[in-house]
């Protein structure tokens, strides 16, 4: 693997409703963010990671459901900009680029997502702040 890349092993916790966005070139692109937490009894560590590859974002969206042991491996990058008031602002990003079920894509019959409720808190970034991690939702105190 390279530098900033890693693999993490858990369980599929939440799947979030696909986003779209504007690309620089002027297409439409997706984006679909995953909730993954270790499947350990103490202290469980968990990721949100973004896909962005339509090919793997249709293979999660017909073929993986929450509840299944997954490995993903994914790259983690930081980015900065400055806000409006000229502070400089970190973010970490965690890119998803491929994701290994136990039960590989190829092996289950496809299936429909149901949909489910829109929810307020939809973490896709974390932003660092003097070492205090904030989610991107703008509602958290943290």
């Amino acid at each position: 693997m390279k530098n900033g890349e890693f693999e993490f092993k858990g369980i599929v916790k939440e799947i979030f409703p696909i986003k779209t966005y504007n690309k620089k070139d002027d297409t439409q692109g997706r984006i679909l963010s995953i909730l993954i937490v270790e499947d350990v009894d103490k202290y469980p560590k968990s990721l949100v990671g973004a896909i962005f590859k339509d090919d793997l974002i249709n293979n999660v969206e017909n073929n993986l459901s929450e509840g299944m042991k997954v490995t993903v491996s994914a790259e983690i990058k930081a980015d900065s900009y400055k806000s409006k008031t000229g502070d400089l602002i970190w973010q970490s990003k965690v890119t998803i680029f491929d994701i290994k079920a136990e039960q590989s894509f190829s092996s289950r019959q496809p299936q429909q997502r149901q949909a489910q409720p829109k929810q307020e808190q939809q973490p896709t970034t974390s932003t660092m702040r003097a070492g205090v991690v904030t989610e991107d939702s703008g509602d958290l105190p943290f």
